[in-house]
């Protein structure tokens, strides 16, 4: 399949949708006391961050996630009324995808329940365009679905998402399963030794790798080639999902036909705008839809 084709096509992103409680800073009162805070921020995670920069660059986007019950499921519903993002959805048992915050300085540290077991029901996946994946752990219980639509036409990318036990697998995978394994500096380092061994000792699992490196730029090996890009300085308020913007990003400008050199230096303005914004799910799509209008 071309990738004039594809540039016709929508972007599809599978995976576990989180609703995150921020845990104000300092320490928790005493037992039988209460401390009031300014505010308690809450937000969505997971699988929607990818997807929805993606639908802010003006791309088709669909977000496919397994939708629980009870109020943060409730939550999750109204979220992405509110981004306006087409959804598909499947029951899970679980109340919902949740997670408890904790920021520590430039870094944040989580405390999750998930129904990781309901992507297993996942419906059909479309035949064409790219498929993103949030997580190594997402891919592994979607390997027959992801297999299915990739044998019909689709291209499947993969995103690392810090998952120690699938990071030490990689390198014994043969079968080049997916079509694009995205890792971050710190999972590539996990799953090769070096990041800059990634792109050898990593082969056998996706036919592209990309490794970021935030302020450092990108390396990447795509269709056969060393490609290697470095990122202007950017106003830093929040890294949260940086990563999946840049993912999106470099999505977003391969389906519509550009270069890979070209693609991961959109994937980089991309991300840079992500980081001037809290969370990782755009608050102000306005720079994302210049941005997108330029591709």
């Amino acid at each position: 399949m071309s990738m004039q084709t594809l540039s016709e096509l929508p972007i599809s992103v599978v995976g576990l949708v989180f609703f995150e409680v921020h845990v104000p800073a300092g320490e928790p009162p005493e037992p039988g006391q209460e401390r009031f805070v300014r505010e308690i921020p809450t937000a969505l995670g997971g699988a929607v961050n990818t997807a929805a920069v993606a639908h802010a660059l003006g791309h088709p986007t669909r977000l496919y996630f397994p939708s629980g019950h009870g109020l943060a499921a409730a939550a999750i519903r109204f979220g992405m009324e509110q981004l306006g993002l087409p959804c598909t959805t499947w029951p899970s048992d679980s109340t919902s995808a949740l997670s408890l915050v904790y920021s520590t300085g430039r870094d944040r540290a989580f405390i999750s329940a998930a129904d990781y077991e309901s992507l297993r029901a996942c419906p059909e996946l479309p035949d064409h365009g790219w498929i993103h994946v949030a997580g190594l752990a997402e891919a592994e219980l979607l390997r027959e679905t992801l297999e299915g639509a990739r044998r019909r036409g689709a291209k499947v990318s993969v995103a690392g998402s810090w998952s120690p036990r699938h990071l030490d697998a990689l390198p014994n995978q043969r079968d080049r399963a997916w079509d694009l394994l995205v890792l971050n500096h710190d999972e590539a380092q996990r799953a090769a030794g070096k990041p800059e061994e990634a792109f050898e000792r990593l082969q056998g699992a996706a036919e592209d790798i990309i490794v970021t490196a935030g302020r450092d730029g990108a390396v990447a090996q795509i269709e056969g080639r060393r490609v290697r890009i470095e990122v202007e300085p950017a106003k830093i308020v929040d890294a949260t999902g940086a990563g999946d913007a840049f993912v999106a990003g470099y999505l977003v400008a391969r389906a519509k036909g550009r270069a890979p050199g070209e693609s991961l230096r959109v994937a980089a303005r991309v991300a840079s705008q992500q980081l001037e914004v809290r969370g990782g799910v755009p608050r102000n799509p306005q720079a994302l839809e210049a941005l997108g209008a330029e591709l």
